[in-house]
């Protein structure tokens, strides 16, 4: 393994002279993390995209404005970890702040997620305290994120570890299972809801791509939390690089197919 970041002190405002001497310490380097998370963040925002068009036909707008936030955040959080990462893996001060922004989006998608849920599927029960105990949960994320001094590598195999404290990947790891929780939960709802067909399968492939988000997140953040090699990292980006790659597969041939058929009747 190849350390090659040192961060020695908390997170503070940068002047515009820090800011000019990060854009031209930019030098993009490619690892598996940047791509895994840049695919899965374009993938999941053009299919998501495309999920709401055909939502929009038979939804109140209020359900698809908030579900496409909901999508919007999820997609630009991966992004800017992904393009964070491939293009300031080696600047200490902007991979930072990449780090800071990504931990707020998170708990942002988090939160918002919790109260999609309630919004959409329990609308006459009471969602402030759920929303209470995981917006303290992401603050406290969020926090520490800029609190710590986390020392991320280059690993053997290309990718990035972030090595994290025990404390800070615990949280990660739970706020991690709320945000892709409330999402794989409100896709699996919304396919059995759904009187649409194109609305359903979208839906089926979204909720399919939660499961295998919570299975990579286990992996990585509980039963290889403490292990010496890398694999729980490779498994965890394996994973969202297929995610991403599957989103934009689907989105192929969905399009296709409603290419060659007749527009479906609005329900």
């Amino acid at each position: 393994m190849y350390p090659i970041l040192k961060f020695n002190q908390p997170l503070v405002l940068c002047s515009f002279s820090d800011q000019f001497a990060i854009l031209e310490a930019i030098d993009m380097v490619i690892t598996t993390t940047a791509v895994a998370f840049t695919l899965l963040g374009f993938g999941l925002g053009w299919f998501g995209w495309q999920f709401l068009r055909a939502f929009q036909k038979s939804s109140t707008g209020r359900t698809s404005s908030l579900l496409g936030i909901f999508l919007s955040i999820s997609a630009l959080q991966n992004l800017v970890l992904g393009l964070g990462v491939l293009f300031f893996v080696e600047n200490n001060e902007a991979l930072r702040i990449v780090m800071a922004i990504t931990q707020f989006l998170l708990s942002a998608h988090a939160v918002l997620g919790i109260y999609v849920v309630y919004y959409i599927f329990f609308p006459n029960k009471s969602r402030f305290l759920t929303l209470t105990l995981v917006s303290v949960l992401g603050f406290a994320g969020f926090i520490l994120t800029l609190a710590e001094n986390p020392r991320p590598f280059i690993t053997a195999s290309n990718g990035i570890e972030w090595a994290m404290s025990s404390t800070l990947s615990s949280l990660m790891f739970a706020i991690l299972w709320i945000s892709i929780g409330s999402f794989t939960y409100i896709f699996f709802k919304l396919y059995q809801d759904s009187i649409s067909k194109r609305v359903k399968s979208f839906a089926l492939i979204l909720f399919w791509a939660g499961v295998a988000g919570l299975g990579s997140t286990f992996v990585r953040f509980f039963l290889f939390q403490r292990n010496p090699s890398d694999l729980g990292r490779r498994i965890l980006d394996t994973g969202m690089g297929l995610a991403g790659v599957i989103f934009l597969i689907a989105l192929i041939v969905t399009t296709r197919k409603s290419r060659n058929k007749s527009p479906l009747k609005s329900s």
